[in-house]
């Protein structure tokens, strides 16, 4: 409560709620930018980019990003000299599915809401946004967004979220468990990916027995076939023996 930061982000937030009720497109992207442009400024106890060793260093990066070059040096500036190291391979992977669910969940939770999901599950335009949630992952790690300025939209996203929980069947535990606790760990972990695989995960268990069932039940039924299968081909064989020894 003491922070400066955490007084600049309840100002984006409350920019974000207000837009929101005036229901002004845009309303997160005017919270987010008027955050961001303050905290760009060094010098003060707000700035994203402090006077330490970490600090100078983002700095530079950030000065290099918004600074204007010559096509000749960056055009086709491409390097894939690192991809025969495993460790690139290991944080491709991690970046992939942490942002494919994250982006996953929020997105069809925002559609839904918006009464934009179609029958089949899907909703117009969904590889678009993937694509424009790609862009913006990029380019607010080039520039340098700080957390203090995604959080107040973060937010808002989880109290829109919150309108499909009338939909989980609390009546039924192995449904009700996982949905609360993939609901706990993801302000717990700060990653709405963690709580997600939390929940599939904790899904998994409690159905295992269930899934076990059938699978046993699958395999009984598949053996009492070839069974038979093999009863009938023996017996049609010694049919035709018979008829070739009379």
């Amino acid at each position: 409560m003491h922070s400066p930061k955490f007084w600049l982000g309840s100002a984006g937030f409350l920019i974000t709620c207000y837009g929101l009720i005036k229901e002004i497109k845009g309303s997160m992207i005017y919270g987010i930018v008027f955050v961001t442009l303050i905290s760009w400024f060094r010098g003060t106890h707000v700035t994203v980019f402090p006077n330490t060793p970490v600090g100078d260093t983002s700095y530079n990066y950030f000065k290099k990003v918004v600074d204007f070059h010559k096509i000749q040096s960056t055009a086709g500036a491409f390097s894939f000299s690192n991809f025969n190291r495993s460790e690139v391979w290991v944080a491709l992977a991690t970046l992939l599915y942490v942002d494919v669910l994250a982006t996953t969940g929020t997105l069809y939770t925002m559609a839904e809401m918006g009464g934009f999901v179609n029958d089949e599950g899907g909703f117009e335009g969904e590889y678009l946004a993937y694509l424009v949630d790609a862009g913006s992952t990029i380019v607010a790690s080039a520039l340098g967004v700080p957390p203090w300025a995604i959080g107040p939209s973060l937010v808002m996203v989880g109290v829109m979220m919150m309108k499909v929980v009338k939909d989980i069947n609390w009546g039924n535990m192995k449904e009700a468990v996982p949905a609360f606790i993939t609901m706990l760990l993801m302000p717990l972990t700060y990653s709405i990916a963690y709580g997600i695989i939390g929940g599939i995960g904790l899904y998994l268990a409690l159905n295992l027995y269930d899934y076990l069932v059938v699978l046993l039940k699958w395999l009984a039924k598949m053996r009492r076939m070839v069974v038979k299968e093999h009863n009938q081909v023996s017996a049609t064989a010694a049919v035709d023996s018979a008829n070739e020894i009379i």
